[in-house]
């Protein structure tokens, strides 16, 4: 069940789901008709819920925490080449003598 302003439809978010119940966050008519229109079509329902339930898993905090060890992997191995070539035209320490 989404309610939202028409005007400004998420689209993400309708794309969570197989015909999405979608109604104005300010018709309380309209949102009475969709929970009844659940109510009467359980399968609908349970199809809806299961794909929310879905969706709402990727915000679960391991795939996160996957997906930004990813990126940071891929940050990395591509500044890897830059930092060695880096630090091969700076300057060696040398030992000093006394």
């Amino acid at each position: 069940m989404l309610t939202s302003s028409l005007e400004q439809r998420i689209p993400h978010a309708l794309a969570i789901g197989s015909d999405p119940a979608l109604v104005e966050r300010t018709d309380t008519a309209a949102l009475v008709a969709a929970i009844l229109a659940l109510h009467r079509d359980p399968a609908r329902a349970a199809t809806l819920g299961a794909s929310g339930r879905a969706y709402a898993a990727r915000f679960a905090p391991e795939p996160i925490a996957a997906e930004w060890e990813e990126i940071y992997g891929e940050v990395l191995l591509r500044s890897r080449p830059q930092r060695a070539s880096a630090s091969r035209s700076l300057p060696q320490p040398t030992a000093r003598r006394s």
